[in-house]
């Protein structure tokens, strides 16, 4: 007898990794894109010797290390701002413009350039920070929800874990596969909310089912004793603020080897798919 075991609730979604800092492009857009900077320091340089109005080119030379900032990592903006710095002077020099306009276009690049290496550079820094603790909730994770074995009992397990919210550190859904006396037992849930709290709601949830899955005569008593343990969680965390918001549904499945019957005890979750062979 086969039976599929998925995490439902909110992992219906797709899972995105986080790149901090700089826009990650792949494809034959990239040379495209990286071009860009380029593009427009050229048509500064262009527009400004020969276009009809003086200082025609300067908007462009001005908006080249804005663009390098967007495409290109730090160390390649840098070199794009320092270009059209350098660029910006040779412009006045080669159309004998007075030192008064070459200082001003000067700083009007430089200031720019400054203000966008700036931004990215901020960014670049939440969005490592921002990997690191996705990374930490991530090992947290999966140190919670281990992957089951292939096969527990006459039972085929498959998992499979998506998280909907694209910027969510971690998911909040969570499932256990043990075998127990009474025949081989399964947890699907959800906790709510997202991150490390609903991690360590998550490890409370599955430990409760690991320890009583083997003992607990019936899914009633299982699932009692595994509210019992979320209870005593809560109250243990009852000055965080979010500790009155923090719960978990669930639904508990048994397959019985014997009587050849699957029994289902749902707790405010979702009820599960069966999907038969061939899909």
């Amino acid at each position: 007898m086969a039976d599929e075991v998925r995490a439902g609730g909110r992992g219906a979604g797709a899972r995105r990794d986080v790149v901090g800092g700089s826009v990650e492009v792949r494809g034959g857009w990239a040379g495209l894109l990286a071009m860009v900077p380029v593009l427009l320091l050229v048509g500064g340089v262009v527009l400004d010797v020969f276009g009809p109005v003086p200082y025609a080119g300067l908007p462009l030379l001005s908006a080249g290390p804005l663009a390098a900032c967007m495409v290109l990592a730090f160390r390649g903006a840098v070199i794009t701002a320092a270009g059209a710095c350098v660029l910006a002077v040779c412009v006045d020099v080669l159309v004998n413009r007075p030192l008064t306009a070459l200082v001003v276009n000067l700083l009007d690049v430089a200031v720019i350039s400054v203000i966008a290496l700036w931004l990215k550079w901020v960014v670049q820094r939440q969005g490592q920070r921002f990997a690191a603790v996705r990374a930490v909730a991530e090992v947290a994770q999966r140190a919670v929800l281990p992957p089951p074995p292939a096969r527990v009992g006459a039972v085929s397990v498959a998992t499979r874990y998506e998280c909907a919210d694209a910027e969510a550190l971690v998911g909040g859904d969570f499932y256990a596969v043990r075998s127990s006396p009474f025949g081989v037992r399964a947890l699907i849930g959800d906790v709510r909310g997202k991150g490390l709290p609903a991690v360590s709601t998550m490890a409370v949830a599955t430990s409760a089912f690991r320890e009583a899955a083997e003992q607990a005569a019936t899914l009633w008593e299982l699932a009692e004793y595994m509210e019992r343990a979320l209870v005593r969680f809560a109250a243990d965390v009852g000055d965080q603020p979010d500790a009155l918001e923090r719960f978990a549904t669930a639904v508990l499945v048994e397959v019985s080897e014997e009587e050849g019957r699957v029994r289902l005890h749902h707790r405010g979750h979702p009820p599960p798919y069966l999907i038969r062979g061939g899909g």
